[in-house]
């Protein structure tokens, strides 16, 4: 856009546009030049971004495929410049870039664009401030922050000075503008707890239901509760859960019922009225992504500091705080180290030699299950030995003892310990019980026995105890979970105040009604009175990869198209009806990482882009764990680190990897194989690692890492999840080890990259979009069975519910008469969950197999 500064008429506007130096003509408006399809030059199918001096090195050519590299518009300005770049002629006009008003509200938010709150907030800026560009170019900050907060100040701020992190674009993907960086909008937030945002939404309508009978109060606390619940929006029983205290309260929620907005404002009702200090307060979520989400909300609400603040993590987090306070435990002490075990192949190395033979998998995950039940060798019961045998008996002592000699803990230990030392030392129980007045646990359906019982001893000693759960949402009986505990903590703490959330904020009606059938109801336990658009889409398909073609096609439908092929092959019909959606709003579930090849394919021969989010850690990552073992090195200079870092350089070495595993303490003499410029290069790595200093921040030793060791296209995004991750822990070292050994793919979910999503129903639970496909439901995959081993029918139920409710409007089932699964062709059949679904509720489809036309023979004549 042109801005001019005369009067706006058509003889100033010519003269103006006709003389540069015109003083009428001020200069452009224009969206940040990085965000262009291709601005730099690359190759998308590699995932491979070059700036113009990299291309000119390469010959023009991909580094990764060496195929000719697609060139952007700075490369062709690089041909056509006559300076160097930077120089700014002296008459010049001036240029300002900005970012849609939206998208900074959205960041600010950490929402995506499309939004209701973010639209809230959009239009409630308009109302005070004026326009949108008036907002982004000319309104006073001040004015800024009084109308949206002081983080919208800031982020305004920052694109006026162009302090912007910008991913250019390339090769027909979309360029990203961010205006924080890391984990800057929680670190700004911990500075100033008045960086906030302004109270936006709409009054909710309180549910028309049975209305739970209050404590008696006085009118000054009934006008006060009144004034709050107005303030938070709640309905009636959530109004009733925010301002109890007292006795334990319990919870059942349903998705899409509001429980963490319940849990925030009740942490917060607490804090605001002196019941509690922000550090007597303890929550556990389910994720470290529903941390930090609570986190986040509770200090938008509170004005707690940083260094009080509640202490809010998973079960695992809180076991790791209290066993890094314990200077001595069960031969360890608190420099200790955390191991997934399965993931480490040096500790899996050292297990073999100790047991004579390889562990194998199944073994590993049954000693994780066993210690999940708070059982270690020596305290088996008989009937359970009996039947693992004394093979197995043997492995658990050996895993165990190479644990202790290691000074390591596994991810089981960081629960079943700290109750060991409840259970057994008075000392340590009086010191940790006293710390926490407020204990709270969300998902309470999905925990185990040594979770439970973690939990048990904290609530017995707290004064303020609340659960939120729902036994309807209990999906990881695999891991020992079960919710027989939401049932059991109702028997433990007798003198209790149930609460059932049933107004679902986020399903339409005939959504929630499905699923609830899918549980063997009539109809669904919750009520939203969002009208349906469509009916549930039951498809079928001839064959998994035909299955995969109508879920592009879908997608391309609801976009209205996302490339000129879809409606010039007629896919997608031309000037077909708008639907609003972004690729942002869909998601793709599916039972197992199996389906997906088919699928993947399918979407990327589209061009629709897309991401698959793993609930496996990110250490199952091989170079993280090259860069976790670095970091141990580092630390303690582990034999273990130093052996998978050999790993990473050696892999192709496999005599010096075997000399190398036989050493107790292996000499480092680069001169041992002169031959092999692995190992020159893997010792080389060890003496400039040995030169960093101590001082050296996380993100210059990743720098520092990634000079060795150059990263592979496909791991660039695991690179920058780990630059992002580092962020805030400056040079902590071992904290930054302990939260990535916890940290999953689904905690780096970013609600705001417009990308159509790929899940496992598992990975799925606690999101939601917009729009939901879940493919493959068919006997053998929903419910699972995999030769001998079949689950438990009512928990897949169960995960069937929790995927289908991760819809807010849109629901697509799916299945194929014929799928490629382990190896050959299967011929399929619809799960039998489908049929409980009323016919009412779904609009069927059935592909038919299509015949070539002529396939006869041939006529002459």
């Amino acid at each position: 856009a042109n801005v001019f500064t005369t009067e706006l008429s058509y003889d100033n506007l010519f003269a103006a546009l006709r003389d540069k130096n015109h003083s009428g003509f001020w200069g452009t408006l224009e969206f940040f030049p990085e965000e262009g399809k291709y601005h730099m030059d690359g190759h998308r199918k590699c995932n491979r971004m070059m700036r113009p001096a990299e291309t000119v090195r390469n010959k023009g050519l991909c580094p990764v495929c060496g195929k000719p590299a697609v060139l952007g518009v700075s490369y062709r300005v690089e041909e056509l410049a006559d300076c160097e770049e930077g120089r700014r002629p002296a008459d010049a006009k001036s240029f300002s870039s900005i970012v849609p008003l939206m998208e900074v509200l959205a960041e600010v938010m950490g929402m995506g664009v499309t939004s209701r709150k973010v639209r809230a907030l959009y239009d409630l800026l308009q109302q005070k401030l004026g326009s949108e560009l008036t907002i982004l170019r000319d309104c006073p900050l001040e004015e800024i922050e009084l109308a949206g907060g002081a983080l919208v100040r800031e982020a305004i701020r920052r694109m006026r000075d162009g302090e912007v992190d910008a991913q250019p674009g390339y090769d027909g993907e979309y360029g990203v503008i961010r205006l924080f960086r890391g984990d800057d909008r929680e670190k700004i937030l911990q500075a100033n707890p008045l960086f906030e945002l302004a109270a936006v939404g709409e009054k909710t309508k309180p549910a028309v239901e049975k209305k739970i009978k209050p404590p008696r109060r006085s009118r000054a606390e009934a006008k006060k509760i009144k004034e709050e619940s107005d303030d938070y929006g709640l309905n009636p029983e959530q109004e009733e859960a925010v301002h109890h205290h007292g006795v334990p309260l319990i919870i059942q929620a349903g998705p899409g019922t509001g429980k963490t907005h319940v849990l925030t404002h009740w942490l917060t009702h607490l804090l605001r009225n002196g019941i509690a200090a922000a550090d007597q307060v303890l929550a556990i979520t389910f994720t470290n992504k529903a941390a930090a989400e609570l986190r986040d909300r509770l200090r938008s609400l509170s004005a707690e500091d940083a260094e009080h603040a509640p202490f809010i993590s998973t079960f695992h987090g809180f076991g790791l705080h209290l066993l890094r306070q314990t200077p001595d435990f069960f031969a360890r002490d608190r420099s200790f180290r955390i191991i997934a075990a399965q993931d480490d192949p040096a500790f899996l190395a050292d297990l073999e030699k100790k047991c004579g033979r390889r562990v194998p998998a199944n073994e590993l995950e049954r000693i994780s299950l066993i210690k999940g039940r708070l059982f270690d060798p020596d305290t088996l019961p008989p009937s359970i030995s009996a039947q693992l045998g004394q093979d197995f008996l043997a492995h658990f002592r050996a895993y165990e003892t190479l644990l202790a000699e290691r000074n390591a803990v596994d991810l089981d230990d960081l629960i079943c310990m700290p109750v060991r030392l409840l259970r057994n030392d008075p000392k340590w129980r009086r010191t940790f019980l006293q710390q926490y007045k407020v204990i709270a646990v969300d998902e309470f359906q999905d925990i185990n026995q040594a979770q439970y019982e973690l939990f048990r001893l904290f609530a017995i000693a707290a004064a303020e105890v609340c659960v939120i759960g729902d036994p309807d949402q209990s999906i990881y009986g695999f891991r020992g979970a079960s919710p027989q505990y939401f049932g059991q903590i109702m028997q433990d703490l007798p003198e209790h105040r149930f609460i059932k959330l049933n107004r679902n904020y986020r399903s339409s009606q005939n959504i929630l009604d499905a699923s609830g059938q899918v549980l063997g109801r009539s109809s669904s336990d919750l009520h939203s009175g969002i009208p349906a658009e469509v009916k549930i889409q039951l498809r079928q398909a001839v064959s998994d990869h035909a299955e995969a073609e109508q879920v592009v096609k879908t997608i391309e439908a609801l976009l209205s198209g996302t490339t000129s092929f879809s409606m010039d092959s007629g896919r997608v019909a031309r000037g077909a009806e708008t639907h609003g959606y972004a690729f942002g709003d869909i998601a793709i579930l599916l039972r197992s990482k199996n389906l997906l090849p088919p699928l993947s394919e399918a979407l990327t021969r589209a061009g629709i882009p897309h991401e698959t989010i793993q609930e496996q850690p990110l250490s199952n990552d091989p170079y993280v764990r090259f860069v976790l073992a670095t970091f141990t090195y580092l630390l303690d200079g582990a034999e273990t680190g130093l052996k998978t870092v050999a790993r990473f350089f050696l892999h192709d070495e496999s005599e010096i990897l075997q000399w190398l595993e036989s050493q107790t303490e292996p000499a480092m003499d680069r001169t041992l194989f002169p031959r092999s410029t692995a190992w020159d290069r893997f010792t080389s790595f060890l003496q400039a690692a040995a030169s960093w200093s101590a001082e050296s921040s996380i993100l210059q030793l990743l720098t520092s890492i990634r000079e060795w060791s150059p990263v592979a296209a496909e791991q660039e995004t695991i690179y920058k999840k780990l630059e992002t991750f580092a962020a805030g822990f400056e040079n902590r070292r071992q904290a930054f080890c302990d939260a990535l050994l916890l940290q999953k793919g689904v905690d780096e979910w970013d609600p705001r990259a417009d990308r159509v999503r790929i899940l496992t129903m598992h990975a799925a639970k606690g999101l939601e979009f917009p729009v939901v496909f879940i493919i493959g439901c068919e006997e053998g995959i929903i419910p699972f069975a995999f030769g001998a081993k079949a689950l438990e029918v009512e928990e897949e139920k169960r995960l069937l519910y929790v995927a289908m409710t991760r819809s807010k409007r849109q629901l697509y089932l799916s299945w194929a008469q014929s799928r490629w699964l382990q190896g050959q062709r299967h011929v399929q059949s619809p799960s039998r969950f489908l049929s409980a679904i009323s016919d009412r509720l779904l609009q069927r489809s059935k592909e038919e197999k299509k015949t070539k036309k002529g396939a006869g023979q041939m006529k002459l004549f």
